[in-house]
């Protein structure tokens, strides 16, 4: 069937319309008011289809063009998987089809026609930058043992070796995990250097490699990502970076909504969704951790951590000495943290909720060591507070659970409503949030805040060196 001209069914419209203008001045000569009417309705019914029919054909016209120009859509890859295994060898019939090929010649300047036809000299230089160049950029990316992937040729034919040391093995007797990366190494380069406005989509990278490795993927996504963008899905927390938790979009899947999308990390998601965030930012913690440091501030948990460390920072704080914050898991492993601290000499304070469970604790240190034998605070001096206490609401509401309208019940305590089951908050996760916050944008708390975390650090600052 022939495709509509648009230019015939605009003369047509036009034509319809000078039909009823002309026969307008003797409709009159219509003397049956019903026969009127229906010639008056039918040919108003024959504009309008005909008009809906042309603005139709214009918006189809339009998507049509926007489709077929790569300037004004993505192009979508998807990587699955990245099961392609290197060859040995390929052959220079082959090799002008094959995708990996492809792929080296767009990263790495392999240049097949050079090879094949060129002197001597020039293919001896070619080989020599090519490998330099390859080695270069891939050694950026792949940091956990000095291993090369060695281009060579014959007259029929391209080698490929993995140069280890002073030996050479064909690339499929190096590690799954190696092959995976350096597939996945060639095929995102590629795809990224190429002058297309492509989308990256990748589904769970690095299944293959150990923590380390997947750092170095990470690292790959983060030089690739200048030139495309990249979406990847994870259940890793090597492949989550902590200060850049705005890039994180948490998938759920409910009965009644399907899939859901939610770029709120600390709000709405189940526990199992958001255990590799959690996770990331134990491992991002302990990765600056040292607890033979002296001056060591030992809080109940991470959030507390987050939060001390915001204040430090937003009121300019300066202790009497350089502090070390120390985040336990929970309050229960005070009585293993305090032990170290005097065992070793090393000067510390332990500030703990001033709730049911701190009071435990305080009780329990006070049987051990004696009132003189510890050093510790609350984080209130009112009764049944912890730390989210110290927020006064409308600071709590707009910072810490950003601005949520829902959360204004004026007889629970900012703890309590975190707490709530209906809510799905993650105290961490929003402690991490709000530290963040206080670094990307401005922040304007109310003096009854600032005061309340103030007098905390000045105590801190009081038992730690008195």
């Amino acid at each position: 069937m022939p495709e509509p001209d648009f230019d015939d069914i605009s003369n047509f419209l036009d034509q319809i319309h000078d039909f009823r203008n002309n026969t307008r001045p003797n409709l009159s000569r219509i003397t049956d008011d019903n026969i009127r009417d229906e010639f008056i309705h039918a040919l108003d019914n024959i504009i309008r289809k005909i008009s809906d029919w042309d603005n139709q054909l214009i918006e189809i016209d339009s998507v049509n063009f926007i489709l077929s120009d790569k300037q004004w859509i993505p192009n979508f890859i998807l990587f699955s998987s990245f099961d392609d295994v290197f060859p040995s060898e390929v052959s220079f019939a082959e090799a002008s089809n094959n995708e990996l090929i492809k792929d080296l010649e767009i990263i790495s300047d392999l240049n097949l026609d050079l090879i094949i036809s060129g002197t001597i000299t020039q293919k001896a230089s070619h080989k020599d930058q090519l490998n330099v160049r390859l080695k270069e950029d891939y050694e950026k990316f792949w940091t956990q043992d000095y291993t090369n992937l060695i281009i060579d040729w014959e007259s029929d034919k391209l080698i490929f070796l993995v140069k280890e040391g002073a030996n050479f093995f064909p690339p499929n007797m190096r590690s799954k995990g190696w092959q995976w990366h350096l597939a996945f190494y060639v095929r995102v380069s590629a795809r990224a250097k190429e002058d297309v406005p492509n989308i990256i989509l990748i589904d769970e990278p690095g299944l293959y490699l150990h923590a380390k490795a997947q750092e170095d993927v990470l690292e790959k996504f983060e030089d690739s990502a200048r030139d495309a963008p990249i979406i990847f899905s994870t259940h890793s927390p090597y492949l989550i970076k902590i200060d850049k938790l705005n890039r994180v979009r948490l998938l759920s899947r409910t009965n009644e909504e399907g899939t859901l999308i939610s770029n709120k990390v600390h709000k709405g998601a189940d526990k199992e969704t958001l255990t590799p965030i959690i996770t990331a930012i134990g491992l991002d913690l302990s990765m600056g951790l040292d607890i033979a440091k002296d001056n060591n501030v030992i809080v109940e948990g991470i959030s507390d951590y987050y939060y001390l460390s915001a204040f430090k920072e937003l009121l300019n704080f300066n202790f009497k000495k350089e502090i070390h914050l120390i985040p336990s898991v929970g309050a229960d492993k005070f009585d293993l943290l305090v032990p170290l601290m005097i065992g070793w000499g090393l000067n510390y304070c332990a500030v703990l909720d001033n709730d049911k469970k701190g009071k435990e604790i305080e009780k329990k240190l006070i049987q051990n060591f004696g009132h003189t034998g510890i050093k510790k605070i609350f984080v209130s001096e009112n009764n049944d507070e912890e730390i989210e206490d110290l927020f006064e609401r409308g600071d709590f509401l707009n910072y810490v659970l950003m601005g949520d309208p829902n959360e204004v019940s004026a007889d629970k305590r900012n703890s309590q409503i975190i707490k709530k089951k209906d809510k799905n908050y993650d105290k961490v996760l929003l402690a991490k949030s709000f530290f963040e916050t206080i670094k990307d944008e401005n922040v304007f708390l109310s003096e009854g805040t600032k005061n309340n975390f103030k007098n905390l650090l000045e105590r801190i600052n009081g038992v730690m060196f008195e």
